[in-house]
């Protein structure tokens, strides 16, 4: 009589039950030209390009503008796309003295509820009841770095002290100020929409003065 086949043998391309391991799948093909997603595979997230905007105000060549904007997000502006704990700045170095602290979105958001609380202790408790605590109002300012919500020469101000300090504090220092100087006006909101609606547009904001006023009423 023929011996039928071995019930432990693994089939050519498979994996035996219980035993072995499965034949990794095949490589996804390379993007080609016509592939909607990027070669890294990561989609670029909606606004990215009011990131880029900013910078090609400053410089000509498309060039130096990739190569400023890549740097500056690198350095500065990604972190606002993190939820990572606060880390030194991007300025320090290996044996050296550490840098500023660089906290993600969470941290910016953390930081701008406790300059309006000590700023405004009755604006802030009336913000919290309404249900449009500081923080949920500040996230897509922090977010975007306040790019697409200030005017450019208000921006590029602000991104100036960002990168000199080497953090985003300075834009939770802004949106914490933006806050309190419309006081009058968020204290007759009764609901989270009303505060949504009163802090819509942003545009006029002067950013340096609005930051100088609320660092020297909280010395």
């Amino acid at each position: 009589m023929t011996p039928g086949p071995d019930p432990r043998a693994v089939p050519e391309g498979g994996r035996s039950p219980g035993r072995g391991r499965a034949t990794p799948p095949p490589a996804p093909p390379a993007p080609g030209p016509n592939d909607p997603y990027p070669e890294s595979g990561v989609v670029p997230f909606r606004g990215i390009s009011y990131l880029l905007a900013p910078v090609a105000l400053l410089y000509p060549r498309w060039g130096d503008i990739f190569a400023v904007a890549r740097e500056l997000y690198g350095r500065v502006l990604s972190r606002a796309h993190s939820v990572c704990a606060p880390t030194a700045g991007p300025y320090a170095r290996p044996g050296g003295p550490p840098g500023p602290p660089s906290p993600g979105l969470p941290g910016l958001t953390a930081l701008t509820e406790s300059l309006v609380q000590d700023a405004d202790p009755g604006l802030y408790w009336h913000l919290r009841t309404v249900g449009a605590s500081p923080a949920r109002v500040a996230a897509p300012w922090l977010f975007s770095g306040f790019a697409g919500y200030l005017e450019p020469q208000q921006l590029l101000l602000l991104w100036d002290r960002v990168v000199g300090y080497g953090s985003l504090v300075p834009a939770a220092v802004l949106a914490a100020g933006i806050v309190v100087f419309r006081r009058a006006l968020l204290l007759a909101c009764q609901s989270a929409e009303e505060v949504g609606v009163a802090l819509e547009d942003v545009r006029g904001v002067q950013a340096v003065p609005v930051m100088q006023v609320l660092m020297a009423a909280g010395e």
